[in-house]
């Protein structure tokens, strides 16, 4: 009890800023291991194991939080240990309150009640699994350059130049956490240091959210729910395409699903290992894309909901809501500290674009003449209208809206069923959740940013699920088989219609990105095939460069790109020397001609994308006599 009060007074009148918060985190748990035998709290399950293995925890993620304030700025060559540590931690944490027997208990007995139930799943998964990981290299082909900037920091982390794991890095206009790119880096270091090296980690992390979806929807409604929602996520084009990037938004999508099923399942079942991975998960959900910095208002209102219908809840949940928090703590601090030395990185992109910025709002207000809740409204209108009536922006551009016709009409019929069940936990927990990040993506600009959307998806594909699952059952004649055949072909038709969009129509497409990406990606792969000391030249300003896209540094690494402007004047014009080569883009045609005039022999090549109907680059390739 003196060390709590030592600590707490020094974390008063000595430090400042983390360290203090450091400290006062510090005194707490020591004042919490010294009171664990004090009148008030003989319900609490305090046992030897829980208090060592909770404190470890807590400690190892204090320590590893130091280290991250300490070395801000600086350069520090072991946070491979530093990592692993931490993952100790979070690990230690997890069991200290989690009976694995108690795990394994129910792992059984769900095999030996259902074990059709449970191969289904396994199923689901593998074929979720192969949606994202065949032909990584070819679907699709394009790698844009805010992909390359993934794949290049994940490169760094293989190269031994790693940022924090703790920290942001830049990617596209913004800033993210990196610790995303460290999984990516250990997939690269088994499957290549390559565009399909680079997919692999957001396959699995892609597929990881449909088996998540399969259980939250058994757990929140039905098994059919739980099968036809896994299905239509596995094969949704949206969900698709973010699983086959190297970019971190499709770990939202992980972090929704996975928080929600454990926060729920720990508020249902009052169980402290559940509260601990409710915790954990909310806590590592912060390291993907920055949608998921919506969960922690979320799970605040779902406790809120709690102690509304049970007025005794949290009094008596109050040391599971403790141990829940603690989960937070010891997964997300040292990030939090990263955050706390440098606040404008929390929320990064989301903060620039937010139409609540003031600059940006009152702008807006003068040039449209409308007043701020009018434009309020309309972004907020257009984002609630990307499921039926407008085409989504961003990356993902499938010319139509998110939805197809019949995901579409079931989707409305979901909604409809669950506005019906509000008071369920469930039910309240999933429209609560939707309409939070679909409002949290309308206060951005140009909406709807399909971008901003990815943590929905989950949601999405339960909402459609319970639609399908209903529509099913009034269509049948008989409840039990032409239920589950009409489950079935719906199910299959949404399947089939989402795997033909984004292989055969939308991942194969000239429309496929810009046509700037295209012609990067096309010069990368010409780059990357050239015999070692190749040099070329590239005719391509004012509309690109050689470094204007990273995914040319990714794909042909090491290779020579010499940017030639404009401006050069037609008489003083590089002559062509052995083993070099001349690429244009087709409005620089004519210059790269007058080039090579004067070689005796050229061998011209005209490279594009599949399915496109003209040439993104010329090669013009000297020919040895």
């Amino acid at each position: 009890m003196a060390i709590a009060l030592a600590i707490a007074l020094l974390a008063r009148l000595v430090l400042s800023g983390s360290l203090a918060v450091l400290g006062y985190l510090v005194a707490a748990g020591a004042f919490a291991y010294a009171a664990r035998g004090a009148p008030g709290l003989d319900q609490v399950p305090w046992r030897t194991r829980n208090v060592h293995l909770t404190l470890f925890a807590l400690s190892v993620a204090l320590m590893v939080s130091l280290l991250v304030h300490v070395t801000s700025g600086t350069v520090f060559p072991a946070w491979g240990v530093a990592l692993g540590a931490w993952m100790l931690a979070v690990g230690a944490y997890v069991l200290a309150w989690y009976r694995q027997r108690d795990a394994i208990a129910a792992a059984m007995r769900c095999w030996s009640l259902s074990p059709a139930e449970c191969v289904l799943a396994i199923c689901l998964f593998a074929l979720a699994l192969l949606l994202r990981t065949v032909a990584l290299d070819q679907f699709p082909w394009v790698l844009g350059g805010d992909e390359g900037m993934a794949a290049m920091n994940a490169r760094a982390v293989l190269q031994g130049n790693p940022v924090s794991p703790f920290g942001t890095v830049s990617l596209g206009l913004g800033r993210f956490p990196s610790l995303y790119f460290f999984g990516e880096a250990a997939f690269m270091c088994l499957f290549g240091d390559d565009v399909a090296g680079s997919r692999v980690w957001s396959g699995l992390v892609g597929a990881a959210a449909v088996l998540c979806v399969y259980l939250l929807g058994r757990q929140w409604f039905s098994p059919r729910v739980a099968a036809a929602a896994a299905l239509v996520m596995a094969t949704f084009p949206q969900h698709l395409y973010w699983s086959r990037s190297p970019m971190n938004n499709v770990a939202d999508a992980l972090g929704v699903a996975a928080t929600l099923l454990f926060v729920t399942r720990a508020f249902a079942s009052g169980r402290p290992g559940h509260y601990a991975l409710a915790g954990v998960t909310l806590g590592l959900a912060q390291y993907g894309y920055q949608s998921a910095r919506l969960l922690v208002p979320l799970v605040v209102l779902l406790a809120a909901r709690e102690a509304i219908l049970d007025r005794g809840w949290i009094v008596r949940h109050r040391f599971h809501l403790s141990i829940l928090a603690g989960g937070v703590l010891v997964a997300f601090l040292p990030l939090a500290v990263f955050f706390a030395d440098d606040p404008h990185e929390f929320f990064g992109r989301l903060g620039q674009v937010s139409i609540l910025r003031s600059d940006w709002l009152n702008q807006q207000m003068a040039s449209s003449g409308q007043s701020a809740p009018q434009v309020v409204l309309e972004h907020l209108s257009k984002t609630f209208q990307v499921f039926h009536g407008i085409t989504p922006r961003g990356f993902f551009e499938p010319q139509r809206p998110l939805l197809d016709p019949l995901s579409g009409a079931l989707f409305l019929f979901g909604v409809v069923l669950v506005l019906a069940a509000l008071r369920d936990r469930s039910s309240f927990a999933l429209m609560s959740a939707l309409f939070a990040f679909l409002v949290g993506a309308g206060l951005t600009e140009n909406p709807p940013n399909e971008a901003r959307l990815i943590g929905i998806t989950p949601l999405i594909a339960l909402v459609v699920a319970i639609g399908l699952v209903r529509a099913a059952s009034l269509l049948a004649s008989d409840q039990r088989w032409g239920t589950i055949l009409q489950i079935s072909v719906l199910a299959a038709l949404i399947a089939a219609q989402g795997i033909q969009f984004y292989f055969f129509e939308y991942g194969n497409s000239p429309r496929y990105q810009h046509v700037n990406v295209q012609a990067a990606t096309e010069l990368a792969y010409y780059l990357r095939d050239l015999p070692p000391g190749s040099r070329v030249l590239f005719l391509a300003q004012p509309r690109m460069s050689c470094t204007s896209h990273a995914s040319v540094q990714f794909i042909a690494a090491g290779r020579i790109c010499v940017d030639l402007p404009t401006d050069v004047d037609p008489g003083i014009q590089p002559a062509l020397e052995p083993g070099m080569t001349v690429v244009a883009l087709p409005e620089r045609l004519v210059e790269a001609q007058q080039m090579v005039v004067s070689a005796r022999q050229v061998q011209v090549r005209e490279l594009s994308p599949p399915g496109s109907t003209g040439p993104s680059i010329i090669v013009f390739e000297p020919v040895a006599p």
